[in-house]
């Protein structure tokens, strides 16, 4: 109904900004500063980037089968993909024996500075 609507609506509105806000937090504090542009336009490219491509998608799924089940198909395939997701992560991880990415992209910041003192260095003394 439409007060029942109307009461849950300011709980996801807060939601949808809280988990925004974390995930932008998260962005910014793991990754290296010299990539963290990039990283911030494939993450906005991906989340703005959905919305054109599945809204004809559950649109067209909201005409044939109605609204209500349009919502819950798409509330099932955002499962699904979170588990696909998750499974993914899980076996990189587990074959994974490298150092993680923030580690690697950190000791590509480190070197890249040391470079920047030595030849600083090198032309002071030449």
């Amino acid at each position: 109904t439409y007060w029942s609507y109307a009461a849950v609506l300011p709980l996801v509105g807060m939601s949808v900004l809280t988990a925004g806000t974390t995930a932008s937090a998260v962005i910014q504090m793991t990754t290296v500063p010299r990539m963290r542009g990039r990283v911030g336009s494939i993450y906005l490219m991906v989340f703005m980037g959905a919305v054109p491509l599945g809204s004809p998608v559950i649109g067209w799924a909201g005409e044939y089968v109605g609204a209500r089940e349009a919502i819950v198909l798409s509330g099932l395939l955002c499962g699904v993909g979170i588990l696909l997701a998750s499974a993914l992560y899980a076996a990189i991880m587990k074959r994974n024996t490298h150092r993680s990415w923030v580690e690697l992209l950190s000791a590509g910041a480190a070197s890249s500075a040391s470079d920047a003192a030595t030849s600083t260095r090198e032309k002071a003394l030449s």
